[in-house]
């Protein structure tokens, strides 16, 4: 995925990345996703918006590939499972993954920072 893709989806400092994950009636579709933007100040509402998925990375030796805006992402074994196990066959799930939702050559702490939440979470601590 271009990272002219990532850029072009954040529209300000108040915003994050989710992740739609597309239901499938078989279980062993491949993975459909779209990026979409959230703002967080109107998160503040009180409303119950997307889930945070908390995973093992596990090991990249053997990748796997998903569907993102229609284009390939690589993702770790761990991730394609989870993300298996979550989709619903009628319903769209919006989910907060770090693997998918950060773009990894940015910084994670200035992005921590954005998400109000403290580095341990992405640092495993």
């Amino acid at each position: 995925m271009s990272q002219n893709h990532y850029s072009s989806l954040l529209s300000g400092p108040d915003s994050i990345r989710l992740l739609r994950l597309m239901p499938h009636e078989d279980d062993t579709a491949p993975i459909e996703c779209q990026l979409l933007n959230h703002s967080l100040k109107e998160s503040s509402k009180g409303t119950h918006l997307y889930e945070a998925l908390s995973y093992v990375w596990g090991d990249s030796d053997n990748p796997r590939s998903i569907s993102v805006d229609k284009h390939g992402l690589s993702v770790t074994a761990n991730l394609h499972a989870a993300l298996s196990r979550l989709r619903d066959h009628s319903l769209e799930r919006i989910l907060w993954v770090d693997a998918v939702c950060i773009y990894l050559d940015r910084s994670r702490i200035k992005h921590c920072r954005k998400l109000r939440l403290g580095t341990s979470v992405l640092w495993g601590v």
